[in-house]
């Protein structure tokens, strides 16, 4: 009898000593301050271009996009313009030029209230001004190379920003002058959280 308690005293004592050389279960850490929840938060940014002389808008072109603001600086893009034709000398033909706006925007959470925007504007038009004068052609050359009266010129404009914004903020990226045409030119960002 003697022997049957030792043996189970024995027992319990390694059960015991075994249970507790194991490691206790990692509680989970908690979330760190500052992140959106899993799957990021869905903005809304909206980019508006205007132009004005003299304190008079004469153009006002609001774009929007929607970005995922998840950490992994995902890109949104824009693309919307429309292909313009135009002579090449020399009897090589017609090559088509985009002429419009593209926009590439990204955002990314900085803490519970604050997202890091990255938006990139470029818009190209062709020019008020007229037409680019037709070059020379050689005196044995064909005739009719390039189009009557010349080639359009394009306008270009191109900005790039990079800011820290909050749900419902606005910010000027861009204010600038055109050297040719005079006209201010801004882009004005706001950032918007979908709910």
């Amino acid at each position: 009898m003697k022997t049957i308690c030792a043996l189970a005293l024995l027992a319990v004592m390694s059960v015991g000593s075994a249970r507790a050389q194991e490691e206790p279960a990692a509680e989970p850490s908690p979330k760190p301050a500052g992140h959106p929840p899993r799957g990021g938060t869905t903005l809304q940014v909206q980019a508006v271009v205007s132009r004005s002389k003299g304190g008079k808008t004469s153009s006002r072109l609001p774009y929007t996009v929607t970005c995922i603001a998840d950490g992994a600086s995902r890109s949104t893009t824009l693309r919307m313009g429309v292909e313009v034709p135009v002579a090449v000398g020399g009897g090589k033909g017609i090559q088509y030029r985009n002429v419009g706006t593209n926009i590439d925007c990204s955002c990314e959470p900085v803490d519970d209230q604050r997202y890091r925007l990255k938006i990139a504007v470029e818009q190209s038009s062709i020019s008020e001004l007229g037409r680019a004068a037709p070059r020379s052609q050689p005196a044995a050359g064909p005739a009719g190379d390039d189009a009557e009266g010349g080639n359009p010129m394009f306008r270009t404009f191109m900005s790039s920003f990079a800011a820290l914004l909050r749900d419902g903020q606005t910010a000027i990226s861009t204010a600038a002058t055109d050297p040719v045409t005079s006209d201010d030119v801004t882009i004005e960002v706001s950032l918007k959280v979908l709910k």
